[in-house]
């Protein structure tokens, strides 16, 4: 299940995993996406 983004245990939980190792600041991108998507989504 390293391939997924979701979580069968918590359906509504993301997974933001490292796509090459040590790589947090394309983990960080991605996260920041998200939350604008979050954010524009509530307006």
């Amino acid at each position: 299940m390293m391939d997924r983004e979701d979580s069968p245990w918590y359906p509504t939980m993301g997974l933001f995993r490292q796509k090459k190792p040590g790589d947090w600041a394309e983990v960080f991108e991605r996260v920041g996406e998200a939350l604008k998507d979050l954010v524009n989504h509530l307006k």
